[in-house]
């Protein structure tokens, strides 16, 4: 089965904390959300570390990612 990824801004994410991000992968697909742009460029950086390549294309384990910078610029 294909399953779809979907990237959604959600500015009630983590708010306060800036370039914060979500991942959730299920059988329906993965859903990357943040609120910020930035934070979903880095959720889709994170989500190419996590693929992994198998006899029918790419694989994604299961399961949820919540990340944010630990320090400020």
């Amino acid at each position: 089965a294909t399953a779809a990824i979907e990237l959604v801004l959600d500015k009630t994410l983590m708010q306060g904390i800036a370039e914060s991000y979500q991942i959730v992968v299920n059988n329906k697909g993965i859903t990357i959300k943040a609120n910020s742009k930035a934070g979903i460029l880095y959720g889709i950086q994170s989500l190419r570390q996590i693929i992994a390549p198998s006899e029918k294309g790419f694989t994604v384990q299961n399961g949820t990612i919540t990340d944010y910078p630990s320090f400020g610029w």
